[in-house]
């Protein structure tokens, strides 16, 4: 039998509780957040204190994302706005899992990102720290001209769940994925003793085939392409790269691995080129005509 305050018990009746329409804060979720986010946010982000008023909007200052900050010194935003998260719940239930619990297991996002404005609803209106999603979840319909020829030429077949129609348009869960570093584990795994880790690097964005539970089901066959970012041939088609080619055949082994009842995943990193940038691609691509 489970012990009745486990942690990830714990967590899971909090994400109950949203599911039911009812949000509130448990204490003991916090001996599990608190590490990973929330006393980045006390260390990063002090609450207000009782002192002068200019120090007072200092601190609030801090709480704020560097790109809030444009629009409050142009005077359309107050100091003190904080978001509205009101209906925009995680569109599927995910988890938990024992490596959410394990700060050795996960140290360059939050796994729990997706729930923060309602796991910390109480701190957020009554203690002035400012805690936002890292993690979203989303369901939405992907269309892309190359998957009406997949259709055409047979690789995909609809079927009115994950490919829906004739012309190649697909179902599929959506997960954006911001970083948060947790840098005492980065710095174990790295050997060194870290102070600031900024990656040249954005987040992700996980596309979902078919049933998101299975993506950690041990007992069926995942298909997965991890895929980084690259704007010239995924956006704009340009022939000097096959990024985009091997992002459409990583979108159709997906399919049809979901198809067969298994899971089908597409990462899309947004790190240009492997973290190089493309001024560095640009460079290796003159280098090599």
């Amino acid at each position: 039998m489970e012990a009745p305050n486990d942690p990830l018990n714990q967590i899971l009746r909090v994400m109950q509780s949203l599911k039911d329409g009812h949000q509130q804060l448990t204490e003991d979720v916090l001996s599990i957040k608190g590490r990973l986010e929330v006393l980045a946010h006390q260390q990063c982000h002090p609450q207000t204190t009782n002192n002068a008023s200019d120090a007072n909007t200092q601190e609030s200052l801090k709480a704020i994302p560097a790109a809030s900050l444009i629009t409050i010194a142009s005077k359309n935003l107050d100091v003190d706005y904080r978001p509205d998260f009101t209906n925009s719940e995680p569109a599927i239930n995910l988890g938990p899992f024992p490596q959410w619990a394990d700060a050795k297991k996960i140290v360059s996002l939050d796994p729990l990102g997706h729930l923060s404005p309602w796991l910390f609803d109480s701190m957020i209106k009554d203690e002035n720290i400012h805690i936002r999603p890292t993690i979203a979840i989303t369901k939405a319909h992907m269309k892309l001209p190359e998957l009406e020829q997949s259709v055409r030429f047979g690789r995909l077949k609809p079927d009115g769940k994950i490919c829906l129609s004739d012309t190649g348009e697909l179902a599929v869960t959506k997960f954006a994925v911001e970083p948060v570093w947790f840098l005492p584990g980065v710095a174990e795994r790295f050997g060194i003793d870290m102070k600031l880790f900024l990656p040249p690097i954005g987040g992700l964005t996980v596309y979902c085939f078919g049933d998101p539970s299975k993506m950690s089901d041990p007992n069926v066959k995942l298909a997965l392409r991890i895929h980084d970012e690259c704007n010239g041939s995924d956006v704009f088609g340009s022939d000097i790269c096959t990024c985009r080619p091997y992002l459409i055949f990583g979108v159709e082994e997906a399919v049809k691995e979901a198809q067969r009842g298994g899971s089908g995943v597409v990462v899309y990193f947004r790190k240009e080129g492997r973290a190089l940038g493309e001024v560095t691609k640009y460079l290796v691509y003159n280098a090599s005509e």
